[in-house]
């Protein structure tokens, strides 16, 4: 039974066949075939499996991601950055960084960053001599940091499987991110100096301080998701 559970999921697969209906099909030919293999086993192991509390945090934290990017969120979280480290060297590439850093801190989903990111530092970028592709793989690696810094739907996933307490991989995530991050930063230093990247002037502690009130929702936001956590 299982060479034919294992080798129809192949043979699924190479025809082309999406992994997951690859895996469903074989396992509903297997029970087809064997009629020892009662049919209500697919439906109970399918629900013991998605039956798990913190499960519900994975759809939550998506439309948090959505809601920064559909209401102007991610464009003064941005701005917010530019005026901390975009007049340093490389500083719009150090400005994608820290967004995504506290990007990471809200929506726990890499996909909703790196679209949310990418839409608007690419052409940043572009315009201060950046090359495309290094542009383009400095907002995907920004996308990366996602899953390390917590909260983290991988993490969820993770603890709900291994039932390893959340707040534990919390705290554990966040200093590997910012070193991560910090290493990032110093790639992004390099890369400007070798290609002669223009700094731009210091906008102001003024400046600075009306766009950190702006961003105020977004900067307190992964504290309120990571104390609520924390605190049950």
């Amino acid at each position: 039974m299982l060479g034919l559970l294992f080798g129809a999921f192949v043979v699924l697969l190479v025809i082309g066949m999406p992994v997951a209906y690859a895996m469903a099909v074989s396992v509903i030919t297997c029970l087809i075939v064997d009629p020892a293999l009662p049919g209500i086993v697919l439906s109970q192991k399918m629900f013991t499996s998605m039956d798990s509390f913190s499960l519900m945090a994975v759809p939550f934290f998506m439309l948090a991601g959505t809601l920064m990017e559909k209401s102007g969120i991610t464009k003064i979280l941005v701005n917010w950055a530019k005026s901390l480290v975009g007049h340093t060297t490389g500083g719009i590439g150090d400005a994608a960084i820290v967004s995504g850093v506290v990007m990471a801190g809200v929506s726990g989903s890499a996909n909703a960053d790196t679209s949310a990111l990418a839409s608007m530092l690419v052409p940043m970028m572009r315009e201060e001599k950046y090359d495309d592709g290094y542009a383009c793989a400095l907002v995907a690696s920004c996308g990366a940091l996602v899953p390390i810094i917590p909260p983290s739907i991988m993490m969820v996933l993770y603890s709900g499987v291994t039932n390893i307490p959340i707040n534990k991989l919390f705290l554990a995530g966040y200093i590997p991110g910012l070193l991560i991050a910090a290493g990032y930063m110093l790639v992004n230093y390099m890369y400007a100096k070798r290609n002669n990247i223009n700094k731009t002037k210091f906008a102001g502690f003024k400046v600075l301080g009306q766009n950190t009130i702006y961003a105020a929702p977004a900067l307190v936001m992964p504290c309120i998701i990571i104390f609520g956590i924390m605190l049950g």
